[in-house]
């Protein structure tokens, strides 16, 4: 069977990596195993050609069930491979004919991606979400599950008075948490899009923000949302990570 390589992401050779893949299944079940360009290495698995050409690829795109499935697959093998090592994660569905083109690709963008991972060393990401509860919601403080920017948080209209002013009182948290949060972080980016996302989630996004914070400084950060997430009743502040700086490129480059 002719094949073609799935690439999860760029990352820094580490220690163990062996060991660290034996258990890490990635696209299809596939093996994730590690292919070695100059010192940076690329995270990749052997998937059928006919199934990940461009033609099948285009057609799989407009597959919302199979985009959402590879996505998620993606991701979570970037996260796993982020718990062990700097990881620069590429796009969703990048795929190469073969090795050499593979090696090609990390060639022509070798010092983009040494350069970033540098920057990424030693850093996870953090997704801290906030929501207004609907009117007369109660909520106890929330369990991690497991983007920055300035930019004003544009509320919601409510739909009640007390709906009202959880929603008020969600925008207030949100901007002085972030402000705590950010003066913490190398850097932040919030998704612009949240609000207007379907969740599962009661009540209202009011916003989501990614933050991208160093391991030593990750128990504070964590102290930080938990301790707000406590004491906000009619806001509901949801804590995700750490895992790999999918939201940041600090070399303002695409992934």
């Amino acid at each position: 069977m002719s094949t073609a390589l799935y690439s999860y992401a760029v990352l820094l050779p580490f220690v163990g990596q062996d060991t660290a893949l034996r258990q890490l299944c990635g696209i299809a079940g596939r093996r994730v195993r590690i292919v070695h360009v100059a010192e940076l290495a690329v995270a990749v698995s052997k998937v059928p050609r006919t199934e990940f050409n461009r033609k099948a690829l285009s057609r799989h795109m407009e597959d919302l069930p199979w985009l959402e499935a590879t996505t998620r697959v993606h991701r979570s093998t970037v996260d796993a491979l982020a718990r062990h090592t700097s990881v620069l994660p590429l796009r969703v569905a990048t795929v190469h004919r073969d090795q050499e083109r593979l090696a090609a690709m990390v060639a022509e963008h070798h010092q983009h991606y040494a350069d970033a991972l540098t920057s990424l060393a030693g850093h996870r990401e953090w997704q801290v979400t906030v929501y207004a509860l609907p009117a007369a919601h109660r909520l106890t403080p929330p369990s991690p599950r497991g983007t920055g920017s300035e930019e004003p948080f544009v509320p919601v209209h409510a739909h009640s008075a007390e709906a009202g002013a959880n929603q008020r009182k969600a925008l207030t948290v949100a901007y002085r948490l972030h402000k705590a949060l950010a003066a913490m972080a190398a850097a932040s980016r919030r998704d612009p899009q949240a609000g207007a996302r379907l969740t599962d989630e009661p009540g209202t996004t009011v916003t989501s923000t990614a933050y991208l914070v160093h391991q030593g400084k990750s128990e504070a950060f964590t102290r930080l949302v938990e301790h707000a997430a406590a004491k906000t009743p009619g806001v509901k502040i949801e804590l995700a990570g750490p895992g790999a700086c999918i939201s940041f490129d600090p070399t303002g480059k695409p992934s």
